[in-house]
């Protein structure tokens, strides 16, 4: 088993709890032109969140000898918990997004998958 060990780590969960809370918060900030970010919906947030992940996020993964491939996201700066997402689990998109952050070329997918 490889273990690659991130010293903070976040949930795509709790980034998007916390970026609700941005939202939410933002109503009362109309001064702070940065901060006055509103979504119309919840697929705008997560869309927002995925940006702000490909953006801040560090992607690293562990990989098991029975083939089950753990995917670690470390988001930068933030006061986290652990996250470990079992690969095999995540959506089809969310796993192409997850090989682009961690620049695993196209053909060796299927081996590291």
């Amino acid at each position: 088993m490889t273990n690659i060990r991130q010293p903070r780590l976040e949930s795509v969960n709790g980034l998007l709890d916390k970026l609700t809370q941005v939202n939410r918060l933002a109503h009362h900030a109309r001064h702070d032109a940065d901060r006055r970010r509103f979504f119309k919906n919840k697929n705008e947030l997560i869309s927002f969140a995925i940006t702000k992940l490909e953006e801040c996020c560090r992607y690293s993964y562990q990989a098991f000898d029975d083939g089950r491939v753990m995917v670690v996201v470390a988001i930068s700066g933030a006061k986290t918990r652990t996250f470990h997402q079992p690969f095999e689990k995540l959506s089809v998109s969310a796993q192409t997004r997850v090989y682009n952050a961690i620049g695993t070329p196209a053909a060796s997918r299927a081996a590291v998958a």
